[in-house]
């Protein structure tokens, strides 16, 4: 399976939203929390043009924010995207 990562703030309730939903359909992340870092966040902004978290990464492919996953999960995409070979 490839690595999922979640870029996160605390104050972000899509963050914390997205987290239950991937812990509960049973999937590992690593999270890169943002709370206290205005100048990664600056740099994630320009590097992916979203300007909101969550922003969640598959290896190196951008998948989107929140509803962006949400999306893939609900047409059977996100499974297929983790378990694509890299």
């Amino acid at each position: 399976m490839r690595k999922l990562t979640i870029c996160t703030q605390d104050s972000c309730s899509y963050c914390k939203q997205l987290k239950l939903f991937l812990t509960r359909l049973g999937y590992f992340y690593d999270e890169i929390d943002l709370t206290n870092r205005p100048e990664a966040f600056q740099a994630l902004k320009e590097e992916t043009g979203l300007f909101s978290l969550p922003q969640v990464f598959v290896g190196d492919d951008f998948l989107g924010g929140y509803d962006n996953i949400i999306e893939l999960q609900q047409n059977g995409k996100l499974k297929q995207l983790l378990d694509r070979e890299a």
